[in-house]
């Protein structure tokens, strides 16, 4: 019986992954920032949902944005492990309302900058009113 491929490439897939946790969590300091979206504009998400914010060199801090929900979204900021953190970086729950809903837009548009084919939002509206406004 010939031997599926496809096992072997997604065991490797979780090896690298969980490789590279570690490495992160190990090597680095982590900050993790919660956006709770409490607007009516929702966040959207694409085929390619992990965006480097900051680019490709490293920074203190460099920042991966990734939606896990239309009303939930998480940052996670990298600091170089002898970087010096202050008290005041740390987890936390950023609340996004009308006051500073510009944060929706532009991380939005930052995910459509970067999607591959396909963006997805929960919302037709939402998706259509994003799409009109990149035009």
């Amino acid at each position: 019986k010939d031997i599926d491929y496809r096992f072997f490439i997604n065991l490797f897939l979780i090896y690298a992954s969980t490789k590279m946790a570690f490495s992160i969590t190990h090597n680095y300091k982590t900050v993790l920032e919660i956006l709770e979206n409490n607007t009516n504009l929702d966040f959207i998400t694409c085929d390619s949902p992990v965006i480097n914010l900051t680019g490709k060199d490293f920074k203190n801090p460099t920042v991966f944005y990734y939606p896990i929900t239309p009303k939930i979204a998480i940052k996670l900021k990298i600091y170089d492990l002898f970087f010096d953190i202050n008290n005041d970086i740390n987890n936390k729950v950023i609340i996004i309302n009308d006051d500073n809903v510009n944060e929706i837009i532009e991380l939005n548009k930052i995910v459509f900058k970067n999607s591959y084919n396909e963006i997805y939002s929960n919302n037709e509206e939402t998706l259509k009113s994003f799409l009109c406004s990149q035009h």
